[in-house]
């Protein structure tokens, strides 16, 4: 385990791969290190630290967000960095006007 950092943060997991002979613990931010055979995946996701934008250190958010154009009431929620509404476009998505209401919601709470 030449270079690897004892915390490497990264928004996606890490992997364990042979590659070429040898075997590596893959970061996808920070890079493949080669590692030795006992390393194991566990070993890896013990140095992973969960990248998270600043605004995961909120505290959970509930909104209520009307539909332009049907006029229908959705629950949009943000907890934890994550945001998720109940309409179909954000399903379909993962985006849509009601989170981007909530959002400007929260950055006017904000600056009040």
């Amino acid at each position: 385990m030449n270079n690897l950092p004892d915390k490497i943060i990264n928004i996606h997991p890490p992997t364990v791969i042979y590659s070429g002979g040898k075997k590596w613990a893959v970061f996808s931010t920070a890079g493949w290190f080669q590692v030795d055979d006992s390393f194991t995946l566990q070993d890896a996701y013990s140095r992973w630290v969960r990248w998270a934008p600043n605004e995961s250190k909120q505290a959970q958010s509930n909104f209520k967000i009307a539909s332009k154009r049907s006029g229908e009431i959705y629950n949009v929620s943000f907890n934890g960095g994550n945001w998720r509404c109940e309409c179909s476009g954000f399903l379909y998505r993962r985006n849509c006007r009601h989170v981007k209401l909530a959002k400007q919601s929260l950055k006017n709470e904000k600056k009040n």
